[in-house]
């Protein structure tokens, strides 16, 4: 991408966080471009000649294609979709369905102690009793199958 080619006005992508597993991108629309090539957004970022964002040093931004901004946005949304699937394929198994019934056991026990006071975690012991409980229950959901 040639950024001196760029026109005021005109839609780019920018794009950060770029890894194998986690980018991010946005769009941004060009206020200027100075002779030497540096770019200003209307937003009042400003990026160099060669597209890296002047100024922030820890999350480096560069200009991208738009076409690159549908790409991670489409990779995004995949992740996002693949992500959601095994989350219910976990929920939907044996195992998924134990810890579920753990947690609700123990949001339960600690909600019905709430209702009546005696959650005061002052030295941390309600810590400690919440976790034998979680404990004592995966025993007892792990020993006896659900009924049917």
């Amino acid at each position: 991408m040639n950024i001196k080619e760029l026109v005021v006005g005109q839609q780019i992508g920018i794009s950060y966080r770029e890894s194998n597993y986690n980018t991010t991108a946005e769009i941004g629309i060009v206020a200027a471009v100075t002779p030497t090539g540096q770019v200003r957004l209307q937003d009042g970022r400003r990026f160099s000649p060669n597209g890296v964002e002047m100024g922030d040093m820890y999350i480096r931004k560069r200009l991208c294609s738009l076409e690159r901004v549908q790409e991670i946005v489409a990779e995004q949304k995949r992740r996002e979709l693949e992500k959601r699937q095994k989350k219910e394929a976990f929920n939907a198994s044996p195992e998924g369905k134990q810890e579920q019934a753990v947690s609700a056991a123990v949001a339960g026990l600690i909600a019905a102690l709430n209702q009546h006071d005696y959650y005061a975690d002052v030295d941390g012991h309600m810590d400690v009793m919440e976790s034998q409980i979680k404990r004592l229950v995966k025993e007892y959901v792990a020993e006896h199958p659900p009924i049917e």
